[in-house]
């Protein structure tokens, strides 16, 4: 009887480590066949997931025996649902799972603008324009030239600060240059507040 009762403890022990299984998966680009790092495995009955690691290897250690779903996904691919059986073939082999490119269209997008057209008699702020002859007259003795264009304007004192690059600050009513404001068509240039501009930056369609 003593021998019996040491025997059945150790075919206990036996059964549930032959019941722990391992599931091993690459998941690839099923286009390029690159692998996706950060890709993720879940098991929904077993409430267990993994992540792949740098080589697109993921790995869940014990697994008991039966049919279990796995579902592998990553962002911007279509996610792969698929039963497995417990104990697998050749379970140390990782098996390949290739997913797609999601495709689908982008819900509509509604953009709104507040800027609207306003004569400059009615704007409270001092505006000076520039027309066209001075500027044709100004461009055809220095070509390209816009510090030369704007240094004879009233209240606008230009420093020419590299003579390499041709860079150039623009000071208004006296202030530093970096409280001047450059537009384009109404919208900031070079990351909103700045008071310096060079021939370089400026596209040859717009000189």
């Amino acid at each position: 009887m003593k021998k019996v009762f040491i025997l059945i403890p150790c075919m206990l022990l036996s059964y549930g480590i032959m019941a722990q299984n391992i599931f091993k998966a690459k998941v690839l680009n099923d286009q390029t066949k690159a692998t996706l790092k950060g890709a993720t495995a879940y098991i929904p009955d077993l409430k267990v997931s993994a992540v792949a690691d740098t080589s697109g290897l993921i790995t869940i250690p014990n697994i008991p025996n039966g049919k279990f779903e796995i579902e592998i996904s990553y962002v911007g691919f279509v996610k792969s649902e698929k039963v497995y059986s417990f104990p697998m073939q050749h379970q140390e082999k990782p098996i390949e799972v290739s997913l797609g490119l999601a495709t689908g269209e982008l819900a509509e997008v509604t953009v709104q603008t507040t800027r609207t057209n306003q004569n400059l008699r009615d704007i409270p702020t001092r505006i000076e324009a520039l027309p066209f002859e001075e500027m044709d007259e100004k461009s055809t003795l220095r070509p390209g030239d816009i510090k030369k264009l704007l240094s004879e304007t009233t209240g606008i004192h230009v420093q020419q600060t590299s003579a390499v690059s041709g860079n150039a600050s623009f000071r208004i009513q006296g202030l530093d240059s970096r409280y001047t404001q450059l537009l384009q068509d109404g919208m900031p240039l070079y990351s909103g507040f700045s008071g310096n501009l060079s021939l370089v930056q400026i596209s040859p369609l717009d000189l």
